[in-house]
């Protein structure tokens, strides 16, 4: 059963994490070959100043908690042994 941990910046509406649930999801099914129904997505949200780079609040961070530029490359980390091999993470 492949886990997907996604960490991303606070700011995403509920119909966001969703689509993007789904997004995941459908590519998990198509490059493993596995069920919709084994496939799990854990989401989790962070504030903007929580983001550091070389011991310094990140440049991408917004002052105002908004996601910025920088958080669209979403961290995934994959949590399976066989989906780690499958994927030659």
């Amino acid at each position: 059963m492949p886990i997907i941990n996604v960490q991303m910046v606070e700011g995403r509406t509920s119909e966001q994490k969703a689509k993007l649930a789904k997004a995941v999801t459908d590519a998990v099914i198509e490059s493993l070959g596995v069920s919709a129904q084994a496939v799990r997505i854990l989401i989790s949200e962070m504030k903007s100043d929580g983001f550091y780079v070389a011991g310094e609040r990140s440049a991408g961070a917004s002052q105002h908690g908004e996601p910025t530029q920088i958080f669209e490359e979403t961290q995934i980390k994959i949590s399976d042994d066989e989906t780690k091999e499958a994927v030659d993470v």
